[in-house]
């Protein structure tokens, strides 16, 4: 094999190592991509009118469905539905939405506070949403968690040209005298009172009701009383 062979054999070996390495790079791109997407099954959205599609459940951190950290009733795993809805066209920024909502809520008697599990997500959009938080307070409560109390985690907010969109799971806990439990009440006295009380005290105003299609009686799994309607609320000036 002559020089100029020789010259040319290596630069196809250059050109067919760089080519692999290139499509090697691309592969590990789509495989991390795909690893990062944001997915969540078509069964468990809601898309109604004028809103952006909201997500039937509240998640753990994991997307796994969260199950009122594994209690029972009447042997049957529990679904923690979404139940309140909340869309804000009056603030200019996500901090602002974040902020004015802490405020309204803290009007309406539901003040953020230390006490329950978080790290919980809610999808809306087309991505999980964190709690609304500040520092260590996750959760929206009428009351402290060593008593009887309805509370709240709100996700989002989710920017859709400078609309914000949040939605919310609300429940009602009474505790066990003198055993650190927090057993399942209900569902929609939580929803209702915080929906009433922002109404009532705030320009956080009830428009309609949004049919979730989540309320659940199977052999393995239940809702309790929830009865499958998301408290549809619009910030008015």
């Amino acid at each position: 094999m002559n020089k100029t062979f020789q010259l040319i054999f290596v630069f196809i070996l250059v050109i067919a190592s760089s080519c692999t390495k290139k499509n090697e790079n691309v592969n590990e791109t789509i495989k991390l991509e795909n690893q990062n997407k944001e997915y969540i099954s078509p069964e468990d959205i809601v898309k109604a009118d004028s809103l952006p599609a909201i997500g039937k459940w509240m998640y753990k951190s994991d997307h796994n469905k969260a199950e009122w950290l594994g209690l029972k009733l009447n042997n049957k795993s529990f679904r923690e539905p979404i139940n309140i809805i909340i869309v804000d066209s009056i603030s200019k920024s996500v901090e602002e939405a974040e902020n004015n909502l802490i405020i309204n809520f803290d009007k309406a008697g539901f003040k953020m506070r230390i006490g329950h599990s978080s790290g919980y997500l809610g999808y809306i959009g087309n991505n999980f949403y964190k709690q609304v938080h500040r520092n260590n307070s996750q959760t929206f409560s009428d009351a402290p968690f060593e008593i009887n109390n309805c509370h709240g985690r709100i996700f989002g907010p989710c920017d859709i040209n400078g609309v914000y969109y949040f939605s919310g799971a609300l429940s009602k806990e009474k505790v066990v005298v003198n055993i650190p439990i927090h057993d399942y009440d209900s569902f929609n006295i939580a929803r209702d009172k915080l929906a009433n009380n922002l109404n009532t005290k705030t320009n956080y105003k009830t428009i309609s009701y949004v049919e979730m299609l989540n309320s659940i009686s199977s052999d393995s799994f239940t809702t309790g009383d929830h009865d499958g309607k998301a408290t549809l609320i619009s910030v008015v000036k």
